[in-house]
């Protein structure tokens, strides 16, 4: 993948949403069809959520993040 950084946190938040959306959806059914396409939409987001994040892994991405919501969380203590 060649995404630019806010393109690809974007990809992993939209596939993330949508996975977590069709779980709960497949979870809340009682109907055995719905929930299976559910549950196919479910994986269907599952794997490019995958493919993005070991891309922002690969790129380093990801500790980058860490490192600044760790930044953020030691200032909003030293107020």
């Amino acid at each position: 993948m060649n995404i630019p950084p806010l393109d690809l946190l974007k990809a992993i938040r939209d596939h993330l949403a949508t996975a977590t959306t069709e779980r709960a959806a497949a979870i809340m059914t009682e109907s055995v069809d719905v929930a299976d396409r559910h549950w196919e939409a479910f994986d269907a987001a599952v794997t490019p959520l995958v493919d993005a994040l070991a891309e922002a892994e690969e790129r380093g991405m990801l500790a980058g993040l860490e490192a600044l919501l760790a930044t953020l969380a030691q200032a909003a203590e030293a107020r």
